[in-house]
């Protein structure tokens, strides 16, 4: 939907509105977040977390968490992290991002340490890092999502054949570095010494249980399932 500058700024004022009705403590940030955003493209980058954001509290309204989003912390951290998304080029990022924020929200236990361990984790790596956790996670849903075999079609097979079939767009070299970068923010099993050899005769369930109990928790403040 293309809209024009009048256009856009009903339809964000709007939607700022029903956010507002959730969350009365961050109409400041919103609206000093937008003074800043100048350009159309991160105009339209508020524009897309604020509607996602009121349409996810919407649906969960019973679950929000009213103590912890009127506290002068989570309005620090709701603009931080705004601001980092309307920053931020990468699609992937921006939704992990909102998810975080999301899961604070809707969280009775979360709290603003844990919250701003979990941005700063994000802010160092990038969409092929989320890739890998995603798959890491849930090998199994991953392959299934991605239509590729769950059993068969990997036992036996080459180093080349899986990667290919699996990380189409990485090269060994490209992946040892995803997976040693993972490693040095614990958040995976060491792996990257023995990649290679782990690519060859595997079927998906050698790779359950690699994320390490932070990488766990981080890939769950970053999903929104």
């Amino acid at each position: 939907m293309n809209l024009n500058k009048t256009e856009k700024r009903f339809v964000i004022e709007g939607t700022v509105k029903a956010l507002l009705s959730f969350i009365p403590m961050v109409g400041g940030a919103i609206g000093s977040i937008l003074n800043d955003a100048l350009q159309d493209e991160k105009e339209q980058k508020m524009l897309e977390l604020i509607e996602s954001l009121s349409f996810e509290l919407a649906l969960h309204k019973n679950k929000i968490n009213t103590s912890f989003v009127s506290n002068v912390e989570f309005l620090d951290l709701f603009e931080k992290t705004s601001r980092r998304v309307i920053d931020e080029r990468i699609e992937a990022k921006r939704i992990a991002y909102k998810n975080i924020i999301l899961h604070g929200i809707l969280s009775d236990d979360s709290s603003y340490d844990e919250l701003e361990e979990q941005i700063r984790i994000l802010d160092q790596i990038y969409a092929d890092h989320l890739e890998l956790l995603n798959f890491f996670y849930s090998p199994e849903k991953y392959l299934s999502k991605n239509n590729m075999p769950l059993i068969g079609g990997y036992t036996g097979s080459t180093y080349g054949s899986f990667l290919k079939q699996t990380f189409p767009s990485f090269d060994l070299e490209k992946l040892t570095d995803l997976f040693f970068d993972l490693e040095n923010l614990r958040l995976i099993m060491k792996m990257s010494d023995e990649l290679q050899t782990m690519f060859m005769n595997v079927s998906y369930n050698s790779f359950n249980n690699k994320l390490t109990k932070k990488g766990q928790l981080f890939v769950e403040y970053i999903l929104k399932d």
